[in-house]
């Protein structure tokens, strides 16, 4: 406890050691996040193809032995082709977003207008699910926001599949609520408003309230209340989460089993004068 030179080596080594615990514990993390993806991708990629063989098999075998049989056997093979092909690209997208390689067009977006809009369009992309899409707008005057348009569009659609897989009724329910998040000041009160609080709000079948955050995780399987293979990649919130920490925001959830479940999402706001967008780029 001195203040000498053999003080200061302690010190130093004591700090090493804390660094090297800390790296090292990161590194096992990754190693058995490293081994949890692999084992999804082959879990995932193993169940078309065996259905895939299973009908070609039938296919050679003389079973389908009408035409309509053999057109039913073939429009199952493609629609799992299609299966594959969209499980691939997820996972080349999740791939390239965790290793940075995606390239983000940061632009200066009125976030009310431009959610309205994405509603209107998942409004016609959705008609066929049954998914009905609403939107409010709480903000008084214009928020703006770095966007890139294209990728949180594509956060605001994983998340739309993700209340159609899951839904619980014949005709599910999307509402997409826009508020201003206040930021709370050193003394503890309310200061100048710098983030933006997007909340979608579905009617489906919910998770338990302690695994609200596992949903995030690529190739989560352990909750069973949203986790059925068959019903997607497992890849769809894992790649909006990624997406929105790009945009240095937040993404987390709230639900409980049959109350549906909300995902709550929050954005800085942009400065009137700032030059972020280029520098995000």
């Amino acid at each position: 406890n001195g203040d000498d030179e053999i003080t200061e080596v302690i010190d130093n080594f004591e700090d090493m050691r804390r660094k090297l615990s800390l790296s090292m514990e990161q590194q096992r993390h990754y190693e058995e996040s490293r081994k949890e993806l692999i084992a999804g991708i082959s879990h995932d990629l193993s169940t078309p193809l065996t259905s895939i063989k299973g009908y070609v098999s039938g296919l050679m075998d003389g079973v389908a032995d009408s035409p309509e049989k053999r057109e039913k056997y073939l429009k199952t093979i493609y629609n799992t082709a299609e299966d594959m092909d969209r499980l691939v690209s997820e996972l080349f997208l999740f791939s390239k977003l965790d290793v940075d390689k995606v390239p983000f067009n940061f632009e200066r977006v009125d976030i009310g207008e431009f959610l309205s809009s994405c509603c209107e369009e998942m409004k016609f992309t959705f008609e066929k699910d049954k998914l009905v899409i609403s939107f409010t707008d709480r903000l008084t005057a214009p928020q703006y926001v770095f966007l890139d348009r294209n990728q949180f569009g594509r956060v605001l659609l994983n998340i739309a599949r993700n209340s159609v897989k899951y839904k619980k009724e014949d005709v599910a329910s999307l509402h997409v609520d826009l508020s201003l998040l206040p930021q709370e000041d050193e003394e503890g009160g309310n200061s100048e408003l710098r983030m933006i609080r997007i909340v979608l709000q579905d009617n489906g079948i919910g998770v338990p309230a302690e695994l609200t955050g596992k949903i995030f995780e690529s190739f989560y399987r352990r909750d069973t209340a949203r986790s059925n293979p068959a019903s997607g990649s497992g890849l769809g919130l894992a790649i909006a989460k990624q997406i929105v920490n790009r945009h240095c925001g937040t993404i987390s959830a709230e639900s409980m089993v049959g109350q549906g479940l909300s995902i709550l999402i929050d954005l800085p706001i942009a400065g009137e004068n700032s030059e972020e967008k280029g520098e995000r780029s």
